[in-house]
This record gives C-alpha cells, sequence and structure tokens, in this order.
C-alpha cells in the first residue's frame, strides 16, 4: 500500500493565537493525479498542537464506478469516517458519527475519534483517505476539518 502526498503545501493557521476554531480544506482532484487501489492519500496537513474535532468530505465529481474510502491517520485509517462513497452524487457530503457505548442495546463506536469529541494531535501529522480496492482516476472531492489549535 502506498502513501501519496496531496496536501499541496504544509499546514497553515489562518490566523495566530490559542483556542482559535477554524476550518483547513483541500481540493483532491484525481483526474489530474490518479490514486491506485489501497493507497492512503495525505488529504490534510495538521500542525502540531491542533484539536480536530471532525472532518467532511465532498463528492464535487463522482468517480463513475464503486469506490470507497476510510478517513483518519497513520495510526487509526477510520478514526474519523469508516465509509466515504467516492462515488456519490455531486454534492454529497460525509462525515464522522460517533456511536456511544452507553446506548441501550450497546453499540461499538462507529467512528472512534468523532465518538471520543475529536484527536488531538501533539505532533504534526496527515487527515488521510485509505482508499478501497478501486483505483480513483476520475473523482474530484473536497476534503475539510474542523480544528481548534490548543498548544
Amino acid at each position: 500500500m502506498a502513501t501519496v502526498d496531496y496536501t499541496n503545501g504544509s499546514a497553515v493557521i489562518p490566523f495566530g493565537g490559542l483556542n482559535k476554531v477554524y476550518t483547513v480544506e483541500n481540493t483532491i482532484d484525481f483526474s489530474k493525479k490518479n490514486a491506485a487501489a489501497s493507497t492512503v492519500v495525505e488529504a490534510l496537513n495538521v500542525a502540531a498542537g491542533t484539536h480536530v474535532l471532525n472532518v467532511w468530505v465532498t463528492v464535487d465529481t463522482p468517480q463513475g464506478a464503486a469506490s470507497t474510502a476510510t478517513v483518519g491517520d497513520a495510526g487509526t485509517p477510520a478514526g474519523f469516517d469508516a465509509a466515504t462513497d467516492l462515488n456519490a452524487a455531486a454534492g454529497t457530503t460525509t462525515y464522522g458519527v460517533g456511536t456511544y457505548m452507553n446506548a441501550v442495546p450497546a453499540v461499538a463506536i462507529q467512528d472512534a475519534y468523532v465518538a471520543a469529541g475529536g484527536h488531538y494531535y501533539a505532533t504534526a501529522d496527515t487527515i488521510d483517505l485509505t482508499l478501497s480496492a478501486a483505483a480513483v482516476d476520475t473523482a474530484v472531492i473536497t476534503v475539510k476539518a474542523l480544528c481548534v489549535q490548543v498548544i
């Protein structure tokens, strides 16, 4: 499984100061830079000291054939979203949802980082999409993360 950088640059915080809530986003055009099956796509850079609350993926142009991805990072590839459909209708947005263990009946956590209130990155990292067993060569997607700079 290859890891490919699609971030288009370094992590940028739009304004200085701690405890500021902001979004970062990146549009990835797979028709310009294809990705093989099972590729780990580095979609967003995350600066050290950032708490990422959730990640959204919007399909701008569908893949045209069955193609899915998980959204997370190297440690937990499906931490933010376990099932993103890259062939969904244009304009479709997916994001992580949390299922809590104290539900009746008890259910396993669906998207672990979201159920936990997000994920803190002590060191710089990336938000990744891990592609399914299908190459992606047509889809255009926008990946957006809601962040808080805490350190």
